[in-house]
């Protein structure tokens, strides 16, 4: 009742879903601030809000065309002539009306990156996490100590046992 960072009546929808025998959360906050710690690898799709350290970025999954403009990317890529079909993908940041020295979008190639302060937000001292994709899905883990990796709570989402909700600014753990 005290938390004024919660942003409406509502901060939250957690249901269960009978036949799939699963709990499921899924964000109903004016300010989107629902997220699911991401202790295990988590799936993430194009659109998905990552909170890491104090900043949140949007996730985007890029098709790769043949012919397309160059552009820079951090990652493991080919040199040569040759057409480099490996995945692609952009972590672009939110970017808070008025905020100065915000970091730029970054966009990456390969299919496992570590994401830390010197590839995201250099005077962010709270980040690191891995994004990896495998067939075609992306997901994301984290990897810093004080556990500062969320994905926001978009569509329902899939809960377990032991998993961490952040909503407004305090922490709650899940258990069935």
């Amino acid at each position: 009742a005290k938390n004024h960072t919660s942003t409406s009546k509502v901060l939250a929808i957690l249901e269960y879903n009978d036949s799939k025998k699963r709990w499921y959360i899924h964000d109903q906050s004016t300010l989107q601030t629902t997220f699911l710690r991401c202790a295990d690898e988590v799936p993430i799709v194009d659109g998905d809000v990552l909170l890491m350290g104090d900043r949140r970025f949007v996730f985007h999954a890029v098709e790769n065309t043949p012919n397309a403009a160059p552009q820079q990317v951090l990652g493991t890529i080919a040199v040569g002539r040759q057409h480099v079909s490996a995945p692609r993908c952009v972590l672009t940041p939110l970017i808070e009306e008025g905020e100065q020295d915000a970091p730029q979008e970054q966009n990456f190639r390969g299919d496992a990156h570590l994401l830390n302060r010197a590839n995201l937000d250099p005077e962010n001292y709270t980040i690191t996490s891995k994004v990896t994709c495998e067939n075609g899905q992306w997901y994301i883990k984290d990897r810093s100590q004080l556990q500062t990796t969320y994905i926001l709570c978009q569509d329902p989402m899939d809960l377990k046992d032991g998993d961490s909700i952040l909503m407004g600014n305090r922490v709650f753990t899940f258990n069935c």
